[in-house]
């Protein structure tokens, strides 16, 4: 794909997007700054995931992310706040709770949010409860809020993560009370719980209970139950046998730093819970006779951590499935890479899904079955491409022709139909009126119909009319059709390019000022045919300033007086020889090749550039220029004289140009 001027290739705008999000390093903020400087639409693009995170706490990870209180003055915090998905605050940092307050009221986009366990979540509640998109939460000291607060909030029924960060509870029923709103969290899959020191020693916590709630949710895949002291209560161990989805986690893995790993695309605390839950549904954990269990259930003896023991707690199988390369500390043998089912990276669907269509290629249909047979999301991407256009011919080979059966007996015709956006047919000898109704019936999709030799449009329009989609329209036999129908169609509004295959004499184009929509505008002669009103045609087509295009299309060699006065005055106007409009070039545009319209914006970009010179013109020509503005003697083609009627300069541009093929 190349444009006039480039001497490379392009990459599609998606694509190049793609290339530079994954460019992007969170990590490396020096490297980021340089990527933006690339271009104003790279900017546009990474701004987003550059203030994606934010962390307001006093840590040496966060350094890597944007501090909002010491940024720039260039940089607008209100529009940066609007780029934040990811928040995690601490009083260390922040000087009051309004302050918190005043940066979440900032940021409406959030769907991560951390309280360090010294703000007081009651106090900030009112700018939380606003947070809509919200699916990640952790909430330090929640001793005075009240849980039907959080229920009540517009985010609950999104929750998926929550992490209770310093729970002191007493042994009564009134405090272990608080845990039971989890069973109205209808989405929430991960569920924390930490437990801070006490002067009494460990707080006391009714793990039974806590069990029964875990009980009535089974949609939470992983329970955290998270601290400092190495000492596993008694009930724990009990709760902690009978519950598979229960990990025991030391807190040295539930800090800033593993938050921030997860921002940046790593692991955190919830990956490595996953892991175990994995590890310990496969029974992976082998018996230990210092730790109370069942002989159902095999259990870790203590709090995970980086220095804890998996060979002790793992079998040789567990060991080798084992996915937890991210404990820096653990045995050697498990910093590996990320197991999984595939042995080489990935792509990401989006790029993977691009890069199998810019593959597909019209004109080697062989190759397109072999890249569905790669696997079913493949099918899935390309089959929309293989029917996207639809052929009704005696005469061709070209696939799919939904005539002369090239399209094979397997393929379930209805079920394609919906994916046909082209549709030309140019015989009516053997296509009956009914039989292209009801193809244009069962193909609502459409943006593009042709309708050539002797179909009559006048006899399907019931069912082209309804076409609400289409925006390319060209037909032959416009003699037996009213213009008035044309306007009152469906798809009038849409319309954008239209060509009128042999209209007669007393042709009235008035209609093309109620086409709001149209853009380009052609007639087609394919032989000497009568001699319209010019004059009349050129006044319409001023009076369409909507038109960019407008293309004659012919033969013979002759041009009428008529259409030589109306190319003299009317820079939009381009000459085509029908050998540019036959079936091949539409079904080139079709897929997105050049077709006749391209060539003629071409064209006309070039006259109003004035890269014509009447002095170049054919001496002996009768036709001369007008209003000393030049124009081409003949209708372009492939082999066209183009070095005889452009400037030195048009000839640079042309060589540019998709006109290049016309050489």
């Amino acid at each position: 794909m190349y444009v006039a001027g480039a001497s490379e290739p392009v990459f599609p705008r998606e694509l190049e997007r793609m290339i530079f999000e994954m460019a992007f390093d969170p990590k490396a903020p020096d490297s980021n700054w340089r990527l933006v400087s690339v271009a104003k639409r790279v900017h546009t693009w990474l701004r987003p995931l550059i203030y994606s995170t934010f962390c307001l706490c006093v840590t040496s990870h966060s350094k890597a992310f944007p501090n909002i209180q010491t940024r720039p003055d260039f940089i607008d915090i209100v529009e940066i706040c609007s780029f934040a998905r990811h928040l995690v605050v601490d009083l260390k940092y922040m000087t009051t709770q309004s302050a918190v307050s005043d940066i979440l009221d900032k940021c409406p986009n959030l769907t991560s949010l951390s309280c360090g366990d010294d703000i007081l979540v009651h106090l900030i509640w009112p700018s939380v409860s606003k947070l809509t998109k919200l699916q990640q939460l952790a909430l330090g000291d929640i001793n005075h809020f009240s849980s039907a607060q959080l229920l009540s909030a517009p985010f609950s029924s999104r929750l998926t993560h929550l992490e209770l960060l310093d729970l002191k509870c007493k042994n009564d029923s009134n405090s272990n009370r608080k845990l039971e709103f989890l069973t109205s969290l209808t989405n929430l899959t991960h569920f924390a719980l930490h437990i801070s020191d006490s002067n009494d020693g460990y707080p006391e916590l009714d793990y039974k209970h806590l069990g029964r709630v875990l009980l009535e949710c089974p949609n939470i895949r992983v329970f955290i139950l998270c601290s400092a002291f190495e000492d596993i209560p008694e009930d724990a161990r009990d709760l902690h046998a009978t519950e598979c989805r229960m990990v025991l986690i030391n807190v040295s893995l539930c800090n800033m730093y593993y938050w921030a790993r997860e921002k940046e695309g790593g692991h955190d605390t919830w990956a490595y819970a996953e892991q175990v839950v994995l590890l310990r549904n496969a029974g992976h954990f082998i018996l230990n006779d210092e730790v109370r269990f069942t002989e159902e259930e095999l259990i870790a003896g203590d709090f995970i951590g980086r220095e804890f023991p998996w060979d002790e707690h793992l079998t040789e199988e567990g060991m080798e499935l084992a996915t937890l390369q991210l404990f820096k500390s653990a045995p050697s043998e498990l910093e590996r890479m990320y197991v999984t089912t595939v042995s080489k990276p990935v792509l990401p669907r989006e790029l993977e899904r691009m890069i199998f269509e810019m593959a597909f290629n019209n004109e080697a249909l062989q190759t397109n079955w072999n890249l569905v047979l790669v696997a079913k999301r493949v099918r899935t991407w390309l089959r929309p491409l293989i029917y996207a256009t639809f052929i009704l011919s005696t005469n061709r080979k070209v696939f799919p022709n939904m005539h002369t059966g090239t399209c094979p007996a397997f393929i379930n015709t209805e079920e394609i139909y919906h994916f046909a956006h082209h549709l030309i047919a140019n015989n009516s000898s053997t296509i009956t009126p009914d039989a292209l109704s009801e193809l244009l019936d069962k193909c609502p999709n459409l943006t593009n119909l042709a309708c050539w030799g002797d179909i009559i449009p006048q006899l399907i329009w019931p069912s082209l009319s309804k076409l609400t989609h289409l925006q390319r329209l060209s037909l032959a036999n416009v003699d037996h059709l009213s213009f008035t129908q044309l306007v009152s169609a469906a798809f009038s509004s849409r319309l954008t390019h239209l060509e009128l295959m042999r209209p007669e004499k007393d042709c009235q184009p008035e209609f093309l000022t109620s086409l709001s929509s149209l853009t380009h505008f052609a007639i087609y002669f394919p032989w000497v045919g009568p001699e319209i009103d010019y004059e009349r045609l050129g006044a319409v087509i001023a009076a369409c300033p909507s038109v960019r295009v407008f293309v004659l299309c012919s033969s013979y060699e002759d041009i009428a007086a008529g259409a030589q006065d109306l190319y003299a005055a009317e820079r939009r106007m381009v000459l085509v020889d029908k050998s540019l409009s036959d079936l091949d070039h539409w079904l080139c545009g079709a897929r997105g090749g050049n077709d006749s319209w391209a060539y003629a914006e071409q064209v006309v970009m070039m006259r109003k550039a004035g890269y014509f010179t009447p002095e170049k013109a054919d001496p002996g020509s009768e036709r001369i220029p007008y209003n000393n503005i030049s124009y081409i003697g003949d209708f372009i083609r492939l082999g066209f004289p183009w070095r005889d009627l452009l400037t030195d300069e048009g000839m640079v541009w042309l060589k540019s140009s998709i006109l290049k093929e016309l050489l």
